[in-house]
């Protein structure tokens, strides 16, 4: 589906993909536009589901084609293990305990870069020639 912007005025366009993957989207959550970004300006286009239903044809059969695929590509969803039970390495509690915040680094007066107008920051040879 080729597109214009309207903003910049810039052709692009829009693959069969990413038109199914849009209108299952408006489909399920009822929306009235899909948002198509501009890849100059990065401004939204909106278009409606009937036109794009018009440009993709075939697009019932693509929705259950890309449902069938969604459906290979998800992991099988495994039993979560109950609160409190015992895990493998023997811990008890469910909940992962949080790692420790890692400690600040110390701002002293030695981490700071020497000045680039002293006389020790120049190398050797330029210090001799302005004595």
């Amino acid at each position: 589906m080729n597109l214009r912007c309207t903003y910049c005025q810039t052709p692009f366009a829009l693959g069969r993909m990413e038109k199914l993957a849009a209108i299952r989207r408006m489909r399920n959550e009822n929306l009235p536009y899909y948002n198509a970004l501009c890849p100059r300006c990065k401004r939204v286009n909106p278009i409606s589901l009937q036109r794009l239903q018009r440009f993709t044809p075939g697009w019932q059969e693509g929705l259950k084609e890309l449902e069938a695929q969604t459906d290979l590509t998800t992991p099988a969803a495994e039993p979560a293990s109950p609160a409190g039970s015992i895990l493998p390495d023997g811990d008890s509690s469910a909940d992962p305990q949080p790692a420790a915040p890692t400690p600040a680094p110390s701002t002293s007066p030695t981490d700071t870069p020497p000045d680039p107008t002293s006389p020790a920051s120049r190398p050797a040879d330029q210090r001799a020639s302005r004595q």
